[in-house]
């Protein structure tokens, strides 16, 4: 089955940690590196399900999303912990960790 997630992943054109390449995001993606030197908020995952979307389009709203949150709740910047894709790709949840980072 992880054979399939990553083949998925790799033939869309996305790694695990990925970010949109089209769209401005709310919080600024940053390694997990980076984030030792901030505040932690919260960490969450965001679920999209739709048979009509691409996968890139699921994964890139599923970041949209979770960036709108993460602002919303005080944060700035998010570290993305993991895409799955399941479902023959009609399944994306992006996790993340988000972070107060005074940079």
């Amino acid at each position: 089955m992880k054979r399939i997630i990553i083949s998925l992943l790799l033939i869309s054109g996305c790694a695990t940690t990925s970010t949109t390449n089209n769209t401005e995001l709310a919080a600024k993606v940053i390694p997990q590196k980076m984030a030792e030197n901030c505040t932690f908020v919260e960490q969450f995952a965001i679920n999209k399900t739709n048979l009509f979307n691409s996968v890139n389009s699921k994964i890139q709203k599923a970041q949209v999303e979770a960036a709108e949150r993460a602002v919303s709740k005080g944060a700035n910047s998010m570290v993305i912990e993991d895409t799955d894709v399941t479902g023959n790709g009609h399944v994306v949840n992006v996790s993340v960790s988000t972070y107060k980072c005074d940079s």
